[in-house]
């Protein structure tokens, strides 16, 4: 697993790209409201999942097919819940 470093840089700018479109989100962890983790029968076949981020905004964050999605979405939320003011 990647260090927690590496998380927030993924959280703080995602890029999604393909040959044809390029898409970048860049979220404050502050907006971060729900993280989110799903596996669809054809992902479980294969063991790779899905991570949802939804910021406050409205939108949705989707890392598709990770290799360990429950970790990643633990390892997220754990920044984003040590970026929150308590």
């Amino acid at each position: 697993m990647r260090d927690l470093d590496a998380f927030y840089e993924a959280l703080d700018q995602v890029t999604v790209a393909s040959v044809f479109w390029k898409t970048q989100h860049r979220v404050p962890l502050s907006y971060v409201r729900d993280v989110s983790y799903g596996q669809n029968f054809l992902q479980a076949m294969f063991g790779v999942s899905s991570v949802t981020i939804s910021p406050t905004n409205g939108n949705k964050i989707v890392l598709s097919n990770l290799n360990d999605g429950s970790a990643t979405r633990e390892a997220i939320w754990k920044l984003v819940l040590s970026e929150s003011p308590n």
